[in-house]
C-alpha cells in the first residue's frame, strides 16, 4: 500500500474510498477540510511508522493497520506500508 505518510487503524475503518473521494472534494473546494487531513495523526501527517528511533516506530499499530485492510477487503494482498517520505528532526528527509 502506498501512502503519503501513513494508514492508521482509524483510518482504515472510515475506509480508503471514502478518504480518496472526500479528500478530492475538498480540494475541488465543495467540502470544507476533512479531520482525517488534519492534526499529528493524519494520513499525511503521522509519523508512527517512521520513527528516526527504530524502538519508536509502532510496529504493532502498522501490523494492525495492514490486516485490517486485508480483513475488509480494502487491499486484500496489503503486506507493507511504503510511504512517500517523512521529514525527520534532527536531520531532514527519511525516505
Amino acid at each position: 500500500v502506498f501512502v503519503h505518510a501513513g494508514l492508521l487503524p482509524g483510518h482504515v475503518e472510515q475506509g480508503l474510498n471514502f478518504i480518496n473521494a472526500a479528500t478530492c472534494e475538498w480540494m475541488r473546494g465543495h467540502l470544507a477540510v476533512p479531520n482525517f487531513l488534519l492534526g499529528r495523526h493524519a494520513v499525511v501527517w503521522t509519523r508512527a511508522f517512521s520513527h528516526i528511533r527504530r524502538d519508536r516506530t509502532d510496529c504493532a499499530t502498522l501490523t494492525e493497520s495492514l490486516s485490517a485492510l486485508r480483513q475488509t477487503n480494502q487491499a486484500p494482498f496489503a503486506s507493507r506500508m511504503i510511504m512517500g517520505h517523512t521529514i525527520q528532526q534532527p536531520g531532514g528527509l527519511n525516505s
